[in-house]
This record gives structure tokens, sequence and C-alpha cells, in this order.
């Protein structure tokens, strides 16, 4: 028999009807009307805290106001502020109660790339002195160039392919797809699943769900 959280105390130890705690918040910012901006700025702005008892719901859930002026909180508080910023906006969204791995309460990202790989390499191609971006406007057209005669065209030959190279870069880019499932999909029917774990398949963890009627999700 699962448990319901239903009236948690909030910030003020008072008792509050879970459903009260979602208040549809629309902010002035027009970048925050889509979700997956909204989704991001939630994650940028707010320091992710693990509960105390990951078996266990939080003995607290403050209101989203308050966690977006602390900007910290659990995996209840993101979803929470992050679900009143989507009803704010349209969307037709809901706060979901599971369980997650453990490196998934934990905020664990050591096999996630990084971010800001692109921007470090973008910077680097951009200090190096020996890049010169004007470089292509100061090229002398070359005159040895044959020019085309009209009405005479020359059937281009295609580059020879390899139909093993070909396979091998089929086989590794499934072979990396399915490392990359096994590494950030929670998959409930799985043996092993979490057996190292003292807390097993027993760590609470919240999520957002958006339904598909509303703005065209």
């Amino acid at each position: 028999m699962r448990k319901l959280l239903l009236a948690p105390r909030n910030e003020g130890k008072i008792r509050k009807f879970i459903c009260t705690t979602i208040r549809p918040t629309k902010l002035p910012y027009v970048e925050l009307y889509e979700w997956e901006k909204c989704a991001k700025f939630i994650a940028d702005f707010i320091d992710y805290e693990e509960l105390p008892e990951p078996d266990k719901f939080p003995t607290q859930i403050p209101s989203p106001a308050n966690v977006l002026q602390w900007q910290k909180g659990d995996c209840f508080d993101f979803s929470i502020a992050l679900c009143s910023l989507l009803i704010g906006a349209g969307y037709d969204a809901y706060v979901v109660i599971g369980t997650a791995p453990k490196k998934i309460t934990t905020k664990d990202e050591s096999l996630m790339e990084c971010p800001f790989s692109l921007e470090i390499n973008d910077n680097e191609d951009r200090d190096d002195p020996m890049v010169d971006p004007d470089e292509h406007l100061m090229r002398l057209e070359d005159t040895n160039v044959l020019k085309p005669i009209e009405d005479f065209k020359v059937k281009q030959i295609e580059n020879p392919t390899s139909h093993f190279d070909t396979e091998q870069a089929s086989k590794k880019a499934k072979d990396d797809e399915i490392k990359h499932i096994k590494a950030t999909v929670i998959d409930d029917d799985e043996p092993d699943y979490e057996k190292e774990d003292t807390y097993g398949k027993s760590r609470k963890h919240c999520w957002v769900y958006i339904q598909k009627p509303k703005r065209d999700i």
C-alpha cells in the first residue's frame, strides 16, 4: 500500500493541502513562455539538494515563491516550482511522485557531456592568434581555373564509399545509443536495479508531467 502525501507542513509549519501549494504563476518574461526554457531556468537558478532521508517524503513542502527566493530545494521543491510556472504559461502540467536510482536522486552528472564544451572550443578558435577570420578576403582569384563551356556538361563521378566502413559506423552509432539509454533511462523491470544501494528501489523522487492537449505539445 502506497503512502499518500496529502497535507504536509509548509515553511510556517502549518499543514496545507498539497494541491493548493501549486500556484499558477506567470512571470513577465517572454523567454519563460516555452517549457524548455522554463525548465532550464529552474535547473540553472535553483541549487539541488538531496532529500535528508531518500526513502521518505520531505517533512516540509515550502511555497514556490520561497523556493525561488531561497534558490535551493529538493526534487519536490523543483517540481512544484516548475509546475506552477508551466501552468501559468498555459501548459497542462502535473507533479508526479515515484522512485528513481541513486544517480538521479543524488544528481550524479559524471556521465553527462559538458554543456560548455562547444563554447570552449569556439573560444579557443577565436582566441588563436594564428587564425585570421578575414583571411579569405585577401585571397587572389586563381586565373588557371578552366571556365565551363556552354551546353557541355561533365558527369560528376561520386566519391567511392566503403560498405564496411558504413556498417561499422552504423554499428558504433547503435552501440552508443544503447549505452546512452542504459545510462539515462530508468527500467523498473531490470532485475539488478540498484542492487548495491542500501535503499534499493525505495528512493523517492519527483518529476513534472505535461499532457498533450494544451499548447500544441
